[in-house]
């Protein structure tokens, strides 16, 4: 494993070499699915037909076909896969110009917070705490 890959790894909180169970469980079912689907890639699906394949694999109709659509479009069992709901972490949801006034804000706030503290002997801290 090269150096790059072990540091990512034990970023994302595993450690080298090791596999989540959970990973494990949603490629099996990642499989399963994948199994079901592919002799149905073909031609078009019959709404009875994928009544009874959704049936057996417990899971929505309209979910099978969202899966049949990534598995058909990717061609990968991985497409089938769970995916990351939410923002990603480091990602703003503000416009940069917000974004950038907010900050600017912050950097404020903790000047005048520093500059209270230190004309009466406070540590900065106990004026405002750090708003990052």
């Amino acid at each position: 494993m090269t150096a790059a890959r072990s540091a990512k790894t034990e970023a994302m909180g595993k450690a080298a070499g090791r596999v989540d169970l959970k990973d494990v469980h949603q490629w099996k079912r990642a499989e399963e699915i994948a199994r079901a689907l592919r002799p149905t890639l073909a031609g078009p699906l019959a709404r009875a037909q994928a009544k009874t394949l959704a049936k057996r694999l417990q899971i929505s109709v309209s979910s099978l076909y969202g899966y049949r659509r990534r598995l058909s479009e990717a061609g990968l069992t991985s497409a089938l896969l769970p995916r990351a709901v939410g923002f990603k972490a480091g990602k703003s949801r503000l416009p940069r110009e917000k974004e950038a006034l907010a900050e600017a804000v912050v950097d404020s706030v903790e000047r005048k917070a520093a500059k209270v503290a230190s004309s009466m002997s406070w540590p900065k801290s106990s004026v405002v705490p750090s708003l990052r």
